[in-house]
């Protein structure tokens, strides 16, 4: 199977696009796969400060199985207004919080036409866009 889309409401003036978590259906139906899934904005007064992060972009991440049976498909979008000045939007990455600073999730990638970074998760987490640091 294709595997299911969970869409997120951002809240009043939030962007129009959503977070999503495609969950792969592999013959597990979903409830079961990550139960009890929890996603809401990061928020500001425990936001890990970085220059590089984008802002309105931080999420944080919980379900009642972690680490994940599976990894799932986490995508955020992104306000291109808001990428820190002298940065290139293909320049970005998804990045978590470990042990109180941003780490990068390996394989992030960004789509250019849609304004979102997606990338495999496999944990509950803080998980935000930053400016990929060469």
């Amino acid at each position: 199977g294709a595997g299911g889309l969970i869409p997120i409401d951002n809240g009043p003036g939030g962007l129009e696009a959503t977070v999503s978590i495609t969950v792969p259906t592999n013959g597990v139906d979903q409830a079961r796969t990550l139960p009890t899934k929890s996603i809401v904005p990061t928020p500001s007064a425990n936001l890990v400060p970085s220059s590089s992060y984008v802002s309105g972009t931080s999420y944080d991440f919980s379900s009642s199985v972690n680490p994940y049976p599976v990894p799932v498909t986490l995508t955020i979008p992104f306000d291109a207004s808001k990428i820190p000045v002298g940065a290139s939007r293909s320049n970005l990455a998804m990045y978590f919080v470990s042990n109180g600073a941003w780490t990068p999730v390996s394989g992030s990638t960004v789509d250019l036409t849609n304004n979102t970074v997606t990338a495999a998760i496999t944990a509950n987490g803080t998980y935000g866009i930053l400016v990929a640091t060469p």
